[in-house]
């Protein structure tokens, strides 16, 4: 695989507009569109958008339950980069062959059209999101 592109920088956080009202102040970014719940994740999310710099996912735990709680706990923040992949199944083989972990399998994300993404995470780097773009 090669040619990777991000597709947004997720943040748990506590409160979406709060959030969101930072980046739009300070940094000028949009809201693309209104809150998203995400009833697979047990989240709300809400993308911002800015020319230059890369997309924001704010990513609002809706429960105890949601897999998003534990990283508010410890203080939210950056949780995940996300990157477009052409094909999800291929995205996985080569992030595991490079000591990746499937943390969640491929499911549609209703935030991003019911497209296929999928969570991997590596010790030495963290958590990443695999956002399939051409099917």
């Amino acid at each position: 695989m090669e040619n990777f592109k991000i597709n947004h920088i997720g943040y748990v956080v506590k409160d979406l507009s709060g959030s969101a009202e930072i980046f739009i102040n300070l940094f000028k970014y949009k809201i693309i569109e209104n809150d998203v719940i995400d009833e697979l994740q047990d989240v709300t999310v809400q993308f911002l958008y800015h020319e230059s710099l890369p997309t924001v996912e704010l990513i609002m735990p809706n429960s105890e339950k949601s897999p998003s709680q534990n990283a508010l706990q410890k203080g939210g923040g950056i949780n995940h980069i996300a990157y477009d992949v052409p094909d999800i199944n291929e995205g996985i083989k080569y992030f595991e062959i490079n000591k990746f972990k499937l943390v969640k399998k491929p499911l549609p994300g209703s935030a991003h059209n019911n497209k296929l993404v999928c969570f991997l995470y590596h010790s030495k780097i963290g958590l990443i999101e695999l956002v399939e773009k051409n099917k």
